[in-house]
């Protein structure tokens, strides 16, 4: 930071004449010992020193502002005409046409239903049952215990060969489920689309025992398919899931099958401009606020100055896009006005600068203020600002998180004695 490289010496150097009560190079407050006038010192002191010490980084993050005004303008936003149907899942391009989809077909997984059993009724055979279960080209062999002294009811059985399934983790999920006296085994893919070349996702055969058989669970209650839809004029197409990329960046869900075209139209990301705009006034006030706040050294009232009257310059063309100036230049936001100013487009034309003439004078009459400042802020204050006693002590302070005390006051040589005194002494001296 260019301000560090210039602090080192400042300020320790020419304490020692200041405070012995000479005029310090360049400044323009007599030094006195005396309570009033260290308490001023102090003061212009920590003023300067908060000014400097975040002056830059202030000055660059509303130069950033104004630079991302352009980009905020990219990002779009997609709708669908009927978020039932149809939803926008995400959304990440700028430059996608309208669209119009029509739904043939949702995807779905396969489900099996096993056959009712009267689930308090104890089964007969016990020991182990082994089975097999293909799950998408891939098999795997499972099985699970009966001991020979256990009663285990339908219920419990079916319960079991499902607790077997869940554990193998094999996309698989499988439940029991209970309807009165009677109990059935469901098994359901964790995905949608059909399998390959029409056959089922997943089948089950018995190796040792009759758990699948009696169960029931092959049963195939609903087949996996894909989901069928066309874009526009296009051919149909296909998708083992209803949470399809239809291209440009556009990912939608499908919810249901549409009788007629879901239309999907782009349009402004409008909070994102707002937030723009939003970032550009705070940024602005930050810097006119710490520049106020050193009010006391000429040249910072210079730069207040030039931020307060680059506002007022386009004061009217702030107006219409709901950014309003209050007392002592200070920006704020009318909601109402810029929600309006976002949907009608004046939002994006000023920010944009174009054809505005009072945008492009802000926007880039904030900008070389912001740039001057970042890049030399010791051109901002008065050259015996950094000269005051106790300066390098309180920007030592601040860096490392502390308060700023005010320096102690020097002693005066001779204590309480009067002017008449101090001339007399000086006068009548017999020495």
């Amino acid at each position: 930071m260019f301000i560090n490289t210039n602090f080192s010496s400042i300020g320790s150097a020419r304490m020692g004449s200041f405070a012995g009560g000479l005029r310090g190079p360049g400044s323009s407050i007599m030094a006195s010992p005396n309570e009033s006038t260290n308490e001023m010192i102090h003061q212009r002191v920590v003023d300067t020193v908060r000014f400097l010490h975040g002056a830059e980084t202030r000055a660059n993050n509303l130069r950033q502002a104004v630079n991302a005004l352009p980009e905020a303008f990219r990002p779009r936003t997609a709708t669908s005409s009927n978020t039932d149907i149809l939803t926008i899942t995400n959304f990440t391009g700028s430059n996608l046409a309208d669209k119009s989809v029509v739904i043939h077909q949702l995807a779905t997984p396969q489900r099996n239903e096993g056959v009712g059993l009267n689930r308090l009724v104890p089964v007969e055979n016990s020991g182990t049952f082994e089975f097999e279960i293909e799950v998408d080209g891939e098999t795997r062999r499972l099985s699970f215990n009966v001991g020979a002294n256990e009663s285990v009811t339908n219920q419990q059985f079916q319960q079991r060969m499902a607790n077997a399934i869940n554990n193998a983790n094999i996309g698989l999920t499988a439940s029991v489920h209970v309807n009165g006296t009677n109990s059935t085994i469901n098994i359901i893919t964790r995905t949608t689309g059909e399998g390959k070349e029409g056959e089922p996702r997943f089948t089950l055969i018995d190796i040792t025992g009759n758990a699948v058989e009696f169960t029931g669970i092959n049963n195939i209650t609903q087949e996996g398919q894909n989901a069928l839809f066309t874009i526009g004029e296009g051919e149909q197409q296909s998708s083992v899931s209803n949470e399809v990329n239809i291209g440009g960046g556009l990912t939608v869900t499908f919810h249901q099958l549409s009788e007629e075209p879901i239309e999907i139209t782009l349009g402004q990301d409008l909070l994102h401009i707002q937030n723009a705009a939003r970032n550009l006034v705070n940024h602005f006030n930050a810097l006119l606020e710490s520049a106020t706040n050193n009010s006391g050294d000429s040249r910072t009232r210079l730069l207040a100055r030039q931020l307060q009257g680059a506002a007022n310059m386009s004061r009217r063309a702030l107006a219409d896009i709901g950014i309003m100036i209050g007392e002592g230049g200070f920006l704020s936001i009318n909601a109402e006005r810029m929600n309006a100013a976002a949907e009608n487009g004046n939002l994006e034309r000023f920010l944009n600068g174009n054809g505005n003439r009072q945008a492009h004078f802000f926007t880039s009459r904030v900008e070389r203020i912001s740039e001057n400042l970042a890049r030399n802020p010791m051109r901002h204050v008065s050259a015996n600002a950094t000269r005051l006693p106790g300066f390098d002590a309180a920007w030592n302070a601040i860096s490392n998180g502390q308060n700023i005390t005010a320096p102690q006051a020097p002693p005066n040589p001779f204590g309480n004695m009067t002017p008449e005194d101090l001339l007399g002494m000086l006068f009548n001296s017999t020495r």
